[in-house]
C-alpha cells in the first residue's frame, strides 16, 4: 500500500491584476505553437487576453494551489 496526499487548492474570480500573470502564462504554455503557425505578435495576443469574451471566461475562476497561482479554469 503506498502513501497518498492531497494538495489544496482554491478557486477565485479572477481580477483585473490577474491579466498580466495569464498573459505571461499565455505566453509560456502557447507561444511556441501561434509562433511556429502564425507567428507571435505581442500587442495582437495582449489584446486577445483582454478581450471581452475570453475575459468572461477567464474571470470566473483562477487556480491556484500552495499560495501559487496556476492559471484559469474554464
Amino acid at each position: 500500500m503506498t502513501a497518498t496526499s492531497t494538495m489544496e487548492y482554491r478557486l477565485r474570480p479572477a481580477s483585473q491584476s490577474d491579466k498580466g500573470f495569464l498573459f505571461q502564462l499565455h505566453g509560456l504554455t502557447m507561444r511556441g505553437h501561434i509562433e511556429s503557425t502564425w507567428g507571435w505578435d505581442d500587442a495582437w495576443q495582449r489584446r486577445g487576453i483582454g478581450s471581452a469574451v475570453l475575459w468572461q471566461v477567464m474571470r470566473d475562476a483562477s487556480m491556484s494551489a500552495l499560495g501559487v497561482e496556476l492559471g484559469i479554469a474554464h
